[in-house]
């Protein structure tokens, strides 16, 4: 069973975290808050129909690989290069940039274009 708002709220939580070994490596921080900007867009351009359903239990994030941030502090800033960020809050399907799908042709019989060669154009290519 596929639950949006279990995945949504684990992302969250990870990215209010910061590297357990290292955290003060803004480099390390900054990538690892990357990867959850990151899973956020594919899950929302992926789910198709979702509700927003609280998940039962409560969210744990493992200790032994993040350590957790200021509680006062509120990630929201988007690690992602400009060219893969999306704009959350717009319709589905209306993303901009390098993930915008080329449109599909009309499905039926299409009109081909039968250009032969030779003097009368009838002999095939």
């Amino acid at each position: 069973y596929y639950c949006y708002g279990f995945y949504k709220n684990l992302i969250e939580k990870m990215k209010n975290h910061k590297d357990s070994i290292r955290p003060d490596d803004d480099e390390i921080n900054h990538k690892l808050w990357a990867v959850c900007d990151l899973a956020m867009n594919i899950i929302y351009t992926k789910t198709t129909n979702f509700d927003m359903k609280e998940f039962p239990s409560e969210l744990r994030i493992p200790t032994m690989y993040f350590k957790r941030a200021d509680e006062l502090l509120s990630n929201s800033i988007n690690y992602l290069p400009t060219e893969l960020q999306i704009n959350m809050t717009s319709p589905k399907g209306k993303m901009g940039g390098l993930s915008e799908r080329p449109q599909r042709k009309a499905k039926g019989k299409q009109a081909r274009e039968t250009v032969g060669i030779g003097p009368n154009e009838t002999d095939a290519r």
